[in-house]
């Protein structure tokens, strides 16, 4: 399902933004001799996992999301950027922060940080819910970067976004191709080695999947002529 104003709205009041991110202003207060002055602050106390707002991370991802679909990719991008500095080891943040880099011509910039969250998990890419305005800018971004293999046909990383766009689209035939340019244009990354063995695992099942189709049609016909 798409979003809409309602679901996101304000959902940056619900924290307060410190000198190295967001935290939950119900959860903790600063030492009284707090040099920030703020209610809560990481720069003055860390906070546990536990201490935060489970529901303010995914909240703030569709925020950043919700700016693409937009055109606000300044604000996507400081979204991100804050959500990827509270927690490196989740992938989404990453993503969204590449795509937003991408719309803004930071073609570059933006396949080092895909390939980041790509090293995290690869097949987060086929897993993440997107919304018609979403997948919009996703061909948005894709265009843009066909435009540019015209002139730069053998760019590593422009193939790996154009692969990691294509994943995320659901088109796994094109970007398994995508990938695979890339490789043979000189992209020995890790990243692009585990998104292809992703593509793979996916094109297997998908054919595992249209096999055991078959199989029980032909079953189904087998027992309906059975006498």
């Amino acid at each position: 399902a798409g979003w809409d104003q309602g679901q996101v709205s304000d959902i940056r009041r619900q924290g307060v933004r410190g000198e190295q991110g967001y935290c939950d202003t119900q959860v903790i207060t600063c030492r009284p001799l707090a040099r920030c002055g703020l209610e809560t602050c990481q720069t003055c106390q860390s906070l546990t996992h536990d201490q935060r707002d489970a529901g303010l991370f995914d909240r703030m991802l569709i925020q950043g999301w919700f700016s693409i679909a937009n055109c606000d990719y300044e604000e996507a991008r400081e979204t991100f950027k804050i959500l990827r500095h509270e927690n490196p080891s989740d992938p989404r943040p990453k993503i969204g922060l590449a795509i937003a880099q991408g719309l803004t011509s930071w073609e570059g910039l933006s396949a080092r940080t895909m390939r980041k969250a790509v090293d995290l998990a690869p097949g987060i890419l086929l897993e993440m819910p997107y919304s018609g305005a979403i997948q919009a800018k996703l061909r948005e971004l894709l265009c843009k970067l066909k435009k540019r293999m015209k002139y730069d046909c053998a760019n590593p990383d422009v193939l790996f976004m154009v692969g990691a766009i294509k994943t995320m689209l659901g088109d796994i035939e094109g970007a398994d191709r995508a990938i695979h340019e890339a490789i043979e244009a000189g992209d020995c990354s890790i990243s692009a080695k585990k998104l292809l063995d992703t593509l793979h695992r996916k094109q297997r099942c998908f054919m595992q999947s249209r096999q055991s189709q078959g199989q029980n049609r032909d079953s189904f016909r087998f027992d309906f002529n059975f006498d």
